[in-house]
Parts: C-alpha cells; structure tokens; sequence
C-alpha cells in the first residue's frame, strides 16, 4: 500500500487545484478562426474543403461542403450537406 503523508496530500490537493483553474485554452492560429465564430449562410474556407455554414449545434456545424480537394474517386462522398468540429479551423 503506498503511503502519503497530509503534507503530500496538501501539496498535491493545491496542485490539482491550480492545473484546473487554469486551465489550458485552445485558440485558433494566426489568420484562422473557429468554424463556430463564422456567421449563419457565410462561405467558409479550411483550405481544402469549401462551403456555406448552415447551423451551428452541440455536437457540430452543419453545412454544405461545396468544394474538395481530394482523389477524384472521393469527391461524391464528401461534396453535400456534412457535419463538422464546431473547433475546425478556418481562414479568415
């Protein structure tokens, strides 16, 4: 049985408490920003798939890709109405 004294305890309480209080915060990369900020009916661009956000829920952003860039034979499946992260990230 592993043994901790109340000061360890102590020690590692405060530093469970402090690593969730500040907590780590993703942001996008410079000249990007999330699919969830861009507005209703607005084109977007990831850089290989373009589209129109349609609506943004909990679990994901609906829209309509319109344009792939992937092997030609993959196309069909990925052109139409898809469900995206609401964290995907797009160019400005």
């Amino acid at each position: 049985m592993l043994s901790v004294s109340r000061q360890q305890t102590n020690a590692i309480n405060r530093l469970v408490k402090k690593a969730l209080k500040n907590s780590f915060k993703a942001k996008p990369i410079p000249n990007h920003m999330y699919l969830k900020d861009v507005d209703e009916g607005e084109y977007f661009d990831t850089g290989s798939l373009k589209g129109i956000k349609i609506q943004t829920g909990n679990m994901g952003t609906q829209v309509i890709v319109m344009d792939v860039n992937v092997a030609e034979e993959d196309v069909n499946y990925y052109l139409g109405k898809q469900l995206l992260g609401n964290r995907t990230e797009v160019l400005k």
